[in-house]
């Protein structure tokens, strides 16, 4: 068996790019955006203010990322995962898979590698469908100027960074999962079942224990709508520990499995 994971991560990544991925994140990236430039242009009498405050960066992006951390983040993590996840389910290949000199350990770790970088892509285009939805009201009406502050773009990238890993566990959870069941509707009907819990249980005591809860976590503190969590670690080092530990699960899964992807 060969020794390097570069075929297998080239493989993944060429099967991914025949599946719907890319079109699932630009609709997924683009959502909030989107509806937050809808709200902009019904209230284009009150722009010429809201674009002249200080707080105007702080609180478009307040707006914006509530959505996206609550609900957005946790289903794309699902429907992404499950797509790259499944691709030999569904085209009925995982015996051609098994059958080249690739040990289960790259194959594994190539497919979450791929869906890792999907999930990276996904922030490229929220964070430009976020900044575009701000600017693009100064370009269509004439009497609104450009905010009137710069950009915090060192703030919000260590923002969104941190949410990429509040996602890990969602990820690493959702792709054992896919990987152990052929039919596509049962990752996605259990990570559906875990998100409906998740909102239910967002404001108990005990929220920082369900992982899709994560980003939202991170999100109340950022927007000062928190002040924490009277936890000794923050929210993202409990997510990378979740991360690890469901990602070891799902490989003794995956490796252990006697009838392995078929």
């Amino acid at each position: 068996m060969t020794a390097s994971p570069l075929p297998a991560l080239r493989a993944e990544w060429l099967k991914q790019r025949r599946s719907l991925a890319g079109w699932l994140i630009l609709a997924g990236g683009l959502f909030t955006p989107s509806i937050i430039f809808a709200l902009r242009l019904y209230q284009r009498r009150a722009l010429p203010a809201m674009y002249a405050a200080p707080t105007f960066w702080e609180k478009h992006w307040t707006q914006s990322w509530e959505s996206i951390t609550i609900m957005i983040l946790p289903m794309m993590g699902v429907l992404i995962t499950a797509l790259v996840a499944q691709i030999e389910f569904r085209n009925n290949t995982w015996k051609q898979v098994h059958a080249t000199p690739q040990p289960p350990a790259a194959i594994f770790f190539a497919k979450l590698a791929v869906v890792l970088v999907l999930m990276a892509e996904l922030f490229v285009v929220l964070n430009l469908g976020v900044y575009a939805s701000a600017m693009l009201p100064a370009l269509v009406f004439g009497h609104v100027d450009a905010p009137s502050t710069p950009v915090p773009a060192g703030l919000f990238l260590a923002r969104s960074a941190r949410f990429f890993v509040d996602c890990l566990p969602v990820v690493a959870l959702q792709f054992g999962v896919a990987l152990h069941f052929r039919n596509f509707m049962v990752p996605v009907g259990v990570g559906m079942a875990v998100w409906i819990l998740t909102i239910g249980m967002f404001n108990s005591r005990v929220s920082y224990l369900i992982p899709f809860s994560y980003p939202g976590l991170d999100y109340m503190v950022d927007a000062g709508y928190r002040t924490g969590y009277g936890l000794p670690v923050s929210i993202s080092a409990i997510a990378l520990g979740a991360a690890a530990a469901f990602t070891l699960a799902g490989y003794a899964m995956y490796a252990g499995k006697k009838d392995r992807g078929s």
